[in-house]
């Protein structure tokens, strides 16, 4: 059985429940995950530099990558497993201080406005019930010219099929869906390193760029 203490709902909660059973599928499938966390943040540094203020959505691992990073990340989870599992992982990182875990609801945010200098999400935008009405309070508290880093969970890493989907995304409508809320795309690809390793498993990959109202 998984700890008790693992988060739920996510490819990171079934890769720490299965890890006991030696599973060799789930550790490939970690080990790739560990692989596009790693090429993300690379990505996202070309756009955005540490120590930028980053809303992440969702984020468990990647949280902890960005904040390793020197990012200061403000990660958004509703209460229960994951928030849990989040604060916990939160004191083993060298500077917890830059990771700061808050309970909410994503469709209604009380951050003031322009506080975000960028934005980061890796399959969250699958378990929004309304992404026009979280654009709508993301672009109230982030300024202009903020980044942001999301993809299209409209594919699934063949290992983790076993991840249930709400609200699966199309790369056409997240293009859309951030382009109505006037975000402009600025990249849009696979995850490719500077050493030219590769990572992630299909799904559309965006960089936006938060635009002037005017």
């Amino acid at each position: 059985e998984g700890r008790q203490d693992a988060p739920v709902g996510t490819t990171v909660a079934l890769l720490e429940a299965a890890l006991k059973l030696q599973s060799a599928t789930i550790k490939r499938a970690h080990r790739a995950f560990r692989r596009e966390f790693k090429l993300i943040a690379e990505l996202f540094g070309r756009y955005l530099k540490p120590p930028a203020r980053v809303f992440a959505p969702g984020a468990l691992a990647e949280a902890l990558v960005l904040a390793q990073a020197g990012y200061e990340v403000h990660a958004l989870q509703l209460p229960g497993p994951n928030a849990s599992w989040l604060r916990k992982r939160r004191e083993e990182i060298s500077n917890p201080e830059l990771l700061i875990v808050r309970d909410g609801d994503a469709h209604d945010l009380d951050y003031p406005p322009g506080f975000f200098d960028g934005y980061f999400s890796v399959q969250f935008n699958e378990h929004l019930l309304s992404w026009f009405v979280h654009l709508g309070e993301v672009r109230h508290c982030s300024r202009v010219g903020a980044i942001a880093f999301v993809d299209a969970c409209g594919v699934t890493n063949p290992d983790m099929y076993t991840v249930h989907h709400t609200n699966l995304v199309s790369e056409k409508a997240v293009h859309d869906q951030w382009s109505y809320w006037g975000w402009r795309e600025r990249w849009r690809g696979p995850l490719v390193g500077v050493s030219g390793e590769t990572g992630g498993d299909g799904r559309p990959q965006f960089i936006f760029e938060m635009l002037s109202p005017d």
